[in-house]
Order: structure tokens, then sequence, then C-alpha cells
């Protein structure tokens, strides 16, 4: 292999340094549509509107953590502006995916390569928690901080999954507050389309939001249903939404999904493990050996709630949209 190796490493980019590493000439990038599959909707969630940025309310912690949110959120967006000089990898990149699936080591010798106490940040790390294992002992041996970022939890929760033993805290990024969007904030379109930043920001965002549910909301979450083998998750898809803000039976969820009990709690994990819903367990004045209140069920952004209705329903009316977050009159 005949290469001007130093020429290379001062203008190449990573795809073709690690080529060199693995001993073979580096080749034509990866195309743009596989280096960008699942950020496409992403063009407009830059953290601005306007010309105006965005601050997102999020304090850094000052060592290693994990970063959690819903796809559009913005995560890479703020480690981009919070961390410009990181070592970045991006499990999004499926050239880089694929080679780090058949070789870690690969992974590991970039690590090396770093000086002591770099900071590097590793994007979609739920893509392949193996990863982690070759963290902790960088961490551990090297003193390298790691921003690991991802929009699943549920592979890292997996049994055997190494989650630092406590060597990285937890943060979690949420759409657009009132507060971060100021005066540009509208309750209305929050209620009807959300505060996701790849919403928000869309020049259209009921065309934005439908996009999102197609490509999200059906078949990205349906694909962690596929991979448990559950079928008929389009029906509970909207059934889901419906109980925005109310009580979550599982019984009567089933009931109304025409599904199995066992089948809609495993698509209810399937909702958390993927950070678009979550379940605020019902308060209780002292301790009972059986449960006998239901959580209640909420979606982590409207828009989200109502993409998964409107993908598969008539549009709902603005003020079933506005009920949860109502308070009670007194008399």
């Amino acid at each position: 292999m005949d290469l001007d190796v130093a020429a290379v490493q001062r203008g190449s980019p990573a795809w073709a340094l690690r080529s060199l590493r693995l001993g073979r000439a580096p080749g034509p990038a990866p195309p743009e549509t596989a280096r960008a599959s699942f950020r496409h909707l992403s063009g407009q969630n830059s953290g601005m509107v306007g010309r105006d940025v965005i601050p997102r309310i999020l304090e850094q912690p000052k060592g290693s953590f994990f970063l959690f949110g819903p796809r559009g959120v913005g995560k890479s967006t703020w480690l981009r502006g919070a961390f410009p000089g990181a070592h970045r990898v991006d499990l999004l990149d499926e050239a880089l995916y694929q080679s780090y699936l058949v070789d870690v080591a690969g992974f590991a010798g970039e690590l090396r390569d770093l000086p002591r106490g770099s900071l590097v940040v590793v994007d979609e790390v739920q893509r392949l928690p193996m990863l982690l294992n070759e963290v902790h002992r960088h961490l551990e041996d090297r003193g390298l901080r790691f921003v690991l970022c991802g929009s699943s939890a549920r592979k890292l929760k997996t049994a055997g999954t190494n989650l630092l033993a406590g060597r990285a805290a937890r943060r979690y990024v949420h759409p657009f507050l009132p507060e971060e969007l100021g005066s540009s904030f509208d309750l209305d379109t929050a209620l009807r389309n959300g505060t996701l930043p790849v919403i928000w920001m869309a020049e259209d965002r009921g065309e934005a939001l439908e996009a999102y549910a197609q490509l999200y909301l059906k078949e990205e979450v349906q694909a962690e249903a596929l991979v448990r083998n559950l079928p008929g998750f389009p029906r509970f898809l909207p059934v889901a939404a419906l109980f925005h803000g109310q009580v979550a039976n599982v019984s009567g969820i089933a009931r109304d999904a025409g599904a199995a009990r066992t089948t809609v709690a495993a698509y209810l994990e399937i909702l958390e493990d993927t950070l678009l819903a979550f379940r605020l367990p019902a308060y209780e004045i002292r301790l009972r050996v059986r449960e006998r209140r239901h959580p209640k069920l909420y979606w982590a952004d409207p828009g989200q709630r109502t993409a998964s209705v409107t993908a598969f329903l008539a549009e709902l009316e603005s003020s079933s949209l506005f009920q949860p977050v109502a308070l009670p009159s007194e008399t």
C-alpha cells in the first residue's frame, strides 16, 4: 500500500484514519444518506429561532455522564455547543458502527491515541453497549472523561451491560421549556405540535410532525416491538396516546387495543425505554403488600402524543390536549 500517511492524517476525515489503522487504503467516503439516515429530520434542529440561540437549561456534571433524551430533542446539538473540542464518536455513522461491530479493538485503539484526560463524546451509545467495557477501562486507567449520549435505554438495561458502576452520572434532555423559548413560546402551538426542537424549528411544523410520526413513532419504536416479537403495536399506539394524563390501567388499555395484558405491559415498557413516555406512580399513604392504585401515563411531549393519534386516527380537539395540565377548580 503506497500512501502518503502524513498527508492523509493532516487532511482526511475520521473514516480514512480508521482505515489506515486497520491497514487498508481509505476508500470513498460513506454515502451521506447512510451517514445521516436517522438525522434527516434534524436539519432545523440547530437550537436557534431566527438568529437567536436558545440556551438549554442543563447543568454539566464535572465528571463523566450519560445523556438521555428522545429523538429530535437536541442532544447532539447541545453537545456540539457545550464541548466543541471533544473527540466525537458518532455511532449513527453506519460505516463507523459496522467497523466497531466487527472489531471493538478499533474503538480501544482510537482511545489509546488520545492524550490523558481527554474528553470523548459517544453519540447513540445504545447501539453498541459493548463499547462501555472499553469506556470503563480507559476512564480508570487513563483518566479520560466521557459523555455518553443515547435515545433508548432498552439495550443498556439488558443483563451484563456495564453501566460504569456509578462512575457516570445521568442527565436527561427534555423538549424546549417555556423558560427557554421566552417570548416565542405559544401555548396553543406547544399543545398542538409540542416543543421538540426538531419540530419547533421546522418551517412547516405540521408536516414535520407527520414525518416524525412516520419515521420515529411508527418505524423506530415499532422496530423495538419487532425485536421482542410482539405484534399489534400499531393498534396499541393511538390507544396509549388517548391515555395521556390518565390512569394507566394495563387491563383497560389491553381491552381497548384488542391485545393481551402481558403484550400491552411490554408495549408500555417500549415507550418508556425509548423515552417517549413515562409512568407516574400513585401516591400511597403507607406501604402495602399489594399495589392497589395504578400509575398515570404521560407522554414526554404533546406533539409526540398528537403524532401518535393523528398517524392512525382523526385529529383530536385542543381541549383534550389541555386536560392533563389543567388545574381543578376549587368549590
